[in-house]
């Protein structure tokens, strides 16, 4: 008996592969039917149905699956109601129109080469089922994409893309803009100074939110029944950031929109009682059982719809859930909990998740992020003095055993405090501190639109990534101790080692010295730090012989460049300003050892010249110190030689 639900339109949008002849109608294909799809490549299906349905959103009344398999392998896939837009601007306003007819739609990556059959299901509440002709997919080749962001599987901390390849986030948040064309400029900015990271909320600040009572674009039809231009939006912001080699934590919820004391909207939240919802009080969002029920939907709708991106680093449940006023620890935790579990269902491709508070984390708060519903951890720090906050943080969030991302980092919650560091002082600050710290990554900035952009600070986040990726971030194990003496008041603010990350089994150390006047609210001219001349570093030597020889690199973190590069290891560091990355490819000698017999070192006792007319590639020539950099260039030999002569103090630690 022929199934009235009969699917009779399938769209197979770029790319594509061979159509086989008694497939249903096939309404476009991009690109051209006979071509091969690469592993990882993005695959999308529309499906049109024969009957229409008052909810296309309740999975109870009309439900749209696919199967894609090779014989071996099944892989489930959830279809979900879409309808397309395009984008059009008058007045300097931008409005989304419709295009074509709403319908479902089906996305998927390519898995591993072979050829895979996708099977089609359409089921509805009367009990009609229909399966179409399967599709014929043929994967081919290695995949051109970077797939989806995993944990190291050989460490606790750490994050990597599916195709191997290590990944360390380096950026700020991008929470929400006035436009996509204002998410373009933003990313742009991101991709341009090599920053991989953002964050993006699901918010009525922009309509982004699949939910809200409020709004003039009229595509919001009551709970349940999700906003398709504000699902759409979403969808062109993960492309945007795709395009951009950006990976984003999306957040699903946050915390103003309920009941709390600053920056409330529970007047607007379509859950709340005055506006038709069935919540009297926010705090009840997270026992009531149809309200759980219809998040549910929504997150197996988000993860059919926006699992597929690349563009998508992690899910993220509620920012700052503990700030909802009358909310109980005990109940948002529990359903935090469940609902990371949903996302693990829902997801076919396990986007790792995450949550977030308001607290810097000093203690007593690691026992949430223990739970292996999660993920990611995150720290959130409003802070001025972010050398204690973050230590504090890390003392605590590092022993979760998984990768901490510092989410959100400002020197105070209302910003205010930024206007006294245009430069962007704090900001270089934080990021090589987290990142030594042992956070993954760098601090992400929570003052995209009126600061960061303003004062054109996206170089001074770009720098310091390229200097820490010079100096092989990735290879980091955890911090370690160093000791020092200088013409002036130094500090090793962080050392880290190379090597596994259960303990320094590799060879090499970086180091970070630091001048503590380089504050955001101390001196901001470069003629008020002195020129700094290190007479002897002293660090932690792996085995009971140093390397012969050592080899060492000094890399400015103002603007990312290597300054010099010392091959023997055992001279004296360049004169430097303010900062300077130091990276040993394994320790140097301590403070009055005696140097080994076979050691080459010039006949003059001087560092190389690095400044010549023709500097290797990513060096700093003397125009580019000039212009820019703070530090200076190798320094003249010293009385001891620099060649650690005399024994070391030990400097203040922050």
């Amino acid at each position: 008996m022929r199934s009235p639900v009969t699917l009779v339109a399938l769209v197979l949008l770029a790319p594509a592969t061979a159509l086989a002849a008694d497939l249903v109608a096939v309404d476009q294909v991009t690109p051209a039917p006979g071509l091969p799809i690469r592993p990882l490549d993005h695959v999308e299906v529309r499906v049109q149905l024969d009957r229409s349905y008052a909810d296309p959103f309740d999975p109870e009344v009309i439900s749209v699956t696919a199967v894609l398999e090779n014989g071996l392998d099944e892989h489930f896939f959830t279809g979900f109601w879409f309808q397309d837009f395009e984008i059009q601007s008058s007045d300097g306003v931008e409005r989304l129109v419709e295009v074509g007819e709403p319908g479902f739609l089906i996305r998927l990556r390519a898995l591993d080469e072979g050829t895979w059959r996708l099977w089609v299901r359409a089921s509805d509440d009367d009990g009609e089922d229909a399966l179409d002709i399967p599709l014929e997919l043929v994967v081919v080749g290695s995949p051109t994409a970077p797939g989806f962001l995993r944990r190291l599987p050989e460490s606790p901390r750490g994050l990597q893309w599916s195709s191997g390849e290590r990944y360390v986030p380096f950026g700020a948040n991008v929470c929400w803009a006035n436009d996509l064309a204002d998410f373009t400029r933003y990313f742009d900015a991101l991709a341009e100074n090599g920053l991989t990271w953002t964050r993006v909320w699901m918010t009525h600040f922009d309509a982004t939110a699949l939910e809200w009572s409020s709004g003039d674009d009229g595509a919001y039809q009551g709970l349940g029944r999700f906003n398709l231009k504000a699902a759409w939006r979403v969808d062109r912001i993960l492309q945007l950031a795709e395009e951009r080699g950006i990976a984003l934590q999306l957040v699903l919820q946050q915390h103003s929109q309920f009941e709390t004391s600053n920056w409330s909207s529970w007047d607007g939240n379509p859950w709340n009682q005055v506006n038709g919802g069935p919540l009297a009080t926010s705090g009840q969002f997270f026992t009531d059982p149809d309200v759980i029920a219809g998040f549910d939907r929504k997150l197996v709708y988000v993860a059919a719809r926006y699992a597929a991106s690349s563009g998508l680093l992690a899910w993220e449940l509620f920012n700052e859930v503990e700030l909802i006023d009358g909310a109980k620890k005990a109940d948002f935790e529990a359903w935090s909990r469940e609902r990371a579990e949903r996302l693990k269902v829902a997801d076919p491709y396990r986007h790792p998740v995450t949550t977030s508070y308001s607290s810097a984390c000093w203690a007593g708060c690691t026992q949430p992020w223990s739970d292996g519903a999660y993920d990611l951890a995150q720290v959130h720090s409003y802070l001025p003095d972010y050398w204690l906050s973050l230590r504090k943080a890390a003392a605590h969030m590092l022993t979760v055993g998984k990768p901490v991302i510092v989410g959100e980092l400002g020197i105070d919650f209302l910003g205010e405090k930024n206007k006294a560091d245009a430069a962007g002082t704090h900001l270089l600050n934080t990021t090589l501190l987290a990142a030594l710290l042992g956070f993954e990554g760098g601090s992400m900035s929570w003052w995209w639109d009126n600061w960061l952009e303003p004062n054109g600070l996206w170089s001074v986040l770009g720098n310091a990534a390229k200097a820490l990726r010079a100096v092989r971030i990735e290879q980091w194990a955890h911090p370690v101790e160093a000791r020092v003496t200088a013409n002036v008041p130094l500090e090793v603010v962080a050392a880290g080692g190379f090597g596994g990350a259960g303990g320094l089994a590799g060879t090499g150390l970086v180091v970070w010295l630091h001048d503590p006047t380089s504050e955001w609210d101390g001196p901001t001219a470069a003629e008020a730090f002195a020129e700094i001349v290190v007479d002897c570093l002293d660090l932690p030597a792996f085995a009971s012989d140093f390397c012969d020889p050592p080899t060492a690199t000094f890399v400015d973190p103002r603007t990312g460049l290597v300054v010099a590069a010392d091959p023997s290891g055992y001279l004296g560091l360049p004169r430097f300003r303010r900062d300077l990355l130091v990276t040993f490819d394994c320790p140097p000698p301590p403070c009055g050892a005696t140097l080994p017999e076979t050691a080459e070192l010039p006949p003059d006792g001087t560092m190389p010249d690095t400044t010549g007319d023709e500097p290797a590639a990513d060096q700093a020539t003397e125009q580019d110190l000039a212009q820019g950099t703070d530090a200076v260039g190798p320094e003249e030999p010293d009385d001891a030689g620099g060649t650690g002569s005399g024994g070391c103090a030990v400097t203040s630690f922050r």
